[in-house]
Formats: structure tokens, C-alpha cells, sequence
């Protein structure tokens, strides 16, 4: 998927991801790889922006209902939503709304100790760290969208 999004055969990209699915817990990475195929299509085709941003919502959506436990997942699905309120002309409150209360529900979760990921323990101090950070990025362009 990432050669295709290289080479700007985003739909391409988005079809093998598609195409991956097995119905296991691995299917929300897949569909975190849709959206963001989806998010880089509506950067760079200015035309087909506002549909590829629906899609990233809904792919959006799908990768974290697969596991919502998957702390790494959530984090990388609040930053292709914070990209897609970067892009969005419209809809930059929702997504960057969306995106700060995945950041959110890590924080609350996530608070000390270790991270099981895939059946390791890793320690959650990184994690923590960026969530922070990119919680008070995301805060606030929020606050300069004039998002309530």
C-alpha cells in the first residue's frame, strides 16, 4: 500500500487494503491505511477533496471499531483525522472534535505502566507523550477554527 501511495495510486492503495481484509483484529490497521490513503488522495486532487474527506471519516470510524483497545491504532487514526481537518474546508471542528477525543480516551486509559501490543508488554511512557502532545497541537487548531 505505501509504494502505491508513492507513486499517487491512492484508490489503488485503498483497494489492497481493502482487498487484505481477513475479519481479524489486524483489520483495523488496514482500514487506518484506507483512510490515510483516502486523506493523501483529497490533499493532493483538490477536486475529489471533499468526497476522499467522507471516506476518511468512514474508514476512519471502521479501523477503530475493530479494536477499540488498540491504543496505537487510536493514536494513528486521530492523526489522520487531525490531516483531514488540516485539509477540510468544512468539516475541520468535526474532525479535529473526533480526533481529540480519541487522543482523550488514550490519556484516560493509558496512564502509566505498559502497553500490550500483540501479547508484549512496552512501556507506556512514549505513548503518553505524544498523546500529550498531539492533544494540545490539535487543541489548538480547535481554538483557531473558532470550533466550539
Amino acid at each position: 500500500m505505501s509504494r502505491l501511495m508513492k507513486e499517487h495510486r491512492f484508490d489503488e492503495a485503498a483497494h489492497v487494503g481493502l482487498q487484505a481484509l481477513t475479519g481479524g483484529p489486524s483489520d483495523g490497521s488496514l482500514y487506518y491505511w484506507v483512510a490515510l490513503s483516502y486523506a493523501e488522495k483529497g490533499a493532493l486532487d483538490p477536486e475529489s477533496r471533499e468526497q476522499s474527506l467522507k471516506l476518511v471519516n468512514e474508514y476512519s470510524d471502521r479501523s477503530i471499531n475493530i479494536d477499540p483497545k488498540d491504543q496505537l491504532n487510536r493514536f494513528s487514526v486521530a492523526t489522520v483525522l487531525e490531516y483531514a481537518g488540516d485539509l477540510s474546508t468544512g468539516s475541520k471542528c468535526q474532525f479535529y472534535g473526533k480526533a481529540v477525543g480519541l487522543l482523550a480516551d488514550i490519556a484516560g486509559e493509558v496512564s502509566s505502566g505498559e502497553l500490550d501490543i500483540n501479547g508484549t508488554p512496552h512501556p507506556a511512557a512514549p505513548l503518553n507523550k505524544a498523546v500529550a502532545e498531539e492533544r494540545s497541537s490539535i487543541s489548538k487548531k480547535l481554538t483557531d477554527a473558532h470550533c466550539e
